[in-house]
């Protein structure tokens, strides 16, 4: 019979494979966790989703605006001679 020769370096071959597995089974689960708290119905999670990525808008608007305030005020002023 042939066996054959399992050697370290297979091994760590394997274990490589291994972690970059388990690597990406924690983005999954964390990708996952991201949902958590949705409605099960899709139209009502849409909705939630939508009415989240309003707020979302909402609140950038309003960070930029007082951005461009504060620009606006700590820029020294140009005089006209």
């Amino acid at each position: 019979m042939g066996s054959s020769k399992i050697t370290i370096q297979d091994v760590k071959a394997e274990e490589d494979k291994f972690k970059e597995l388990i690597a990406i089974v924690k983005d999954l689960e964390a990708q996952v966790k991201s949902y958590h708290g949705l409605p099960q119905d899709t139209d009502l999670a849409r909705l939630e989703l939508e009415s989240i990525r309003v707020e979302l808008r909402d609140l950038t608007r309003r960070r930029d605006n007082m951005f461009e305030g504060l620009v606006e005020r700590e820029s020294p002023k140009k005089s006209r001679s």
